[in-house]
């Protein structure tokens, strides 16, 4: 899933994102990573079941929101700080900071 993208009226874009949303079952993990591909920068965090009782179940969710409703990205104003996600359906609101990754 891409977010910005080439250019508008010929200026270019500050960023372009593009996200991978998973879910490891034998794990019991969910990942979400983002890439400026602008900027080069990646930013990556990651829930296991201590951080949700039914992980499938919130997966589902969190998928939802991400693919069907409303995701706002905020660029961290400086490097090394979080990435933010928010994303939104219905009743169901997350806001999830991800960690700049350097690899």
């Amino acid at each position: 899933m891409a977010y910005g993208g080439g250019k508008d009226n010929g200026v270019p874009k500050k960023h372009d994102y593009k996200m991978h949303f998973e879910m490891e079952p034998n794990d019991k993990t969910i990942t979400i990573e983002i890439e400026d591909k602008v900027e080069q920068k990646k930013w990556k965090v990651m829930y296991n079941d201590k951080d949700y009782n039914d992980i499938e179940s919130e997966f589902k969710k969190i998928q939802e929101c991400i693919n069907d409703g409303e995701t706002e990205i905020v660029h961290p104003e400086k490097d090394g700080m979080a990435l933010v996600l928010n994303a939104t359906k219905g009743y169901n609101s997350y806001r999830f900071e991800l960690a700049q990754s350097y690899n």
